[in-house]
C-alpha cells in the first residue's frame, strides 16, 4: 500500500540563494543542523520552519563537504577544505575545538568519545583516523587507502568497528581497537566507487555505487563455518523510472527528477529484512522540490509521522502524512520545543565551495 505524505511547511535558511542543503542532523534540544553548499551551520527549529530566523553557527569552516554529530546531539563535527576538523558545541553555537587533519575531509561519522575522519587522495594516499574527542589527538589511523574515503559509519553494537568507503571502490571494516596495521582489517570487498555505504543492521552492510548499483553484504562472523554470500540488487533507476539515487538509509529512497509534463517525487521503499525492495508498501512525498534533486533526508522516528528534507533549491521541508491530522504529529509539541529553541539559541542574533559535495 502506497502511503502518501503532503508538504506541511517549508523554510529557504540560507541568504545564499543558490546555496543547497545538502545535510539535516537532529540536535539533543529537539532542533535541526542544516549543513549547506555556502559553507553554514544553521540551526532550525523544526516545529516553526516558516516563521522561527535560523541560528548560525559562528565561522564554521571553509568548503563544508561533511558534518556528523555526536551521541548526545551536543557537539557538531564538520570538515572541508581547509584541511581541518572543527567541532562546535550546540549550547553556545561557537567553534570548541578544531583538529588539524592536513588534507581536506571527505567523510565524518561519530560514535561515544570516537569522531573517524576521512580524506581526500593527496600524496598518493588517502588518510583514515580516529580523534579521541576529549583529549583532541588521534587514537588510531589507517594510511593505507588509495583514494578519496567517501562513506564511514561505525559498527550499530560493536563501536570498535569501522566501516570505510571509497572512490577506489572498497568497502572495508576495521577493528579500531587493535593499533598493528597488518592486523587492523576485517573483512574488505569490492562494489565500485562507493557513493554511499553502512549498516543496515548488526549483521549486514549496504554498499551504493556512483553508478547506483547496490548490494547487501553479510558481516564476517567467526561461529560461521561459511560464509553467505551478497545479495546484488544491481541497477536501482528502474525501480521508479527515470530517477537518481539519493540516500540509503535503513529505507532505500530514490529521488524521480523532474521531467516535462512528469511530476517530481521522493519513494522511501522498505527494504524487507534488510535484503528486498518492498515496492507494494512504500512512501511518496510528491512533487518534493520540484524540478531540484532532493539531497538528504531525516526520519523522525521519536514522532513516527515527520520526515524533513533538503535538497538543490536550498529548502527544507517538513512532510506528514496525508490522512493524520497534524496536531498529532509536527504540531502537538510547539510550545515545548519553543522553549528548549530559546533557552539555547542566541539571544539578539537574526538568523563558493570549491570541492562542492557531490552525491552522483
Amino acid at each position: 500500500m502506497v502511503k502518501l505524505y503532503k508538504e506541511l511547511s517549508s523554510c529557504r535558511p540560507s541568504a545564499v540563494s543558490d546555496a543547497y542543503i545538502l545535510n539535516i542532523l537532529p540536535l539533543f534540544n529537539d532542533t535541526l543542523a542544516v549543513l549547506s553548499s555556502a559553507d553554514e551551520i544553521l540551526v532550525l527549529n523544526p516545529q516553526v520552519l516558516s516563521s522561527s530566523p535560523p541560528s548560525p553557527i559562528a565561522e564554521p569552516g571553509k568548503g563544508l563537504a561533511c558534518c556528523a554529530v555526536d551521541e548526545t546531539a551536543r557537539l557538531i563535527f564538520a570538515g572541508g577544505t581547509d584541511n581541518l576538523v572543527s567541532v562546535f558545541d550546540i549550547r553556545t553555537g561557537h567553534r570548541s575545538a578544531s583538529f588539524p587533519i592536513g588534507k581536506s575531509v571527505t567523510a565524518l561519522a561519530s560514535r561515544g568519545n570516537d569522531v573517524a575522519v576521512g580524506t581526500e587522495l593527496k600524496q598518493h594516499q588517502a588518510d583514515l583516523s580516529i580523534w579521541d574527542v576529549r583529549q583532541q589527538k588521534i587514537r588510531w589511523q589507517n594510511n593505507e587507502n588509495n583514494d578519496d574515503i567517501t562513506a564511514l559509519n561505525f559498527h550499530p553494537s560493536k563501536s570498535h568497528i569501522l566501516l570505510s568507503g571509497g572512490d577506489d571502490g572498497l568497502v572495508s571494516l576495521f577493528d579500531t581497537a587493535v593499533q598493528e596495521e597488518d592486523d587492523i582489517l576485517v573483512q574488505a570487498f569490492n562494489h565500485g566507487p562507493i557513493h554511499k555505504a553502512g549498516f543496515v543492521d548488526h549483521s549486514a552492510i549496504y554498499a551504493l555505487s556512483s553508478d547506483q548499483n547496490l548490494a547487501i553484504h553479510p558481516v564476517f562472523e567467526d561461529q560461521r563455518e561459511t560464509e553467505p554470500g551478497p545479495v546484488l540488487l544491481g541497477d536501482m533507476r528502474p525501480l521508479v523510472g527515470p530517477s537518481s539515487l539519493s540516500r540509503l538509509l535503513l529505507y532505500l529512497i530514490l529521488s524521480v527528477l523532474s521531467r516535462p509534463r512528469v511530476k517530481s517525487q521522493v519513494d522511501l521503499i522498505n527494504m524487507k529484512g534488510g535484503l528486498e525492495p518492498d515496492l507494494q508498501n512504500k512512501t511518496v512525498l510528491q512533487n518534493a522540490h520540484g524540478g531540484e534533486i532532493v539531497r538528504t533526508l531525516y526520519i523522525d522516528t521519536a514522532s513516527g509521522n515527520t520526515i524533513f528534507s533538503g535538497g538543490e533549491d536550498g529548502c527544507v521541508k517538513a512532510w506528514h502524512p496525508a490522512d493524520v491530522p497534524p496536531q498529532q504529529g509536527l504540531s502537538a509539541a510547539n510550545s515545548n520545543i519553543d522553549k528548549k529553541f530559546k533557552k539555547h539559541s542566541r539571544p539578539g542574533k537574526r538568523n563558493s565551495l570549491d570541492a562542492r559535495y557531490t552525491p552522483y
